[in-house]
């Protein structure tokens, strides 16, 4: 599992957008290119992704999308007693 902490926040934007450069990023180009990379490598890998900016609970998988950028697939699970 990969936790993406600030790689992302928004998934809207930073998914379907990943090269985006939101204003909040220190260094926006690298950042753009972190995201695009991180991003790339989970797709493809099918990577386990927990990013807590996204919706509850933020356990999921992305594929990329045809248009570009990733799609969020979340994963649903529960605890067991």
């Amino acid at each position: 599992m990969v936790h993406t902490a600030d790689t992302v926040q928004i998934h809207t934007i930073n998914l379907w957008n990943p090269s985006g450069k939101p204003i909040f990023d220190a260094d926006r180009d690298l950042a753009s290119t972190t995201r695009q990379a991180v991003l790339s490598k989970i797709a493809s890998d099918r990577t386990l992704m927990f990013a807590y900016h996204f919706p509850y609970r933020g356990l999921g998988h992305l594929r990329a999308r045809d248009r570009g950028g990733f799609e969020w697939q979340p994963v649903n699970w529960q605890f067991e007693s």
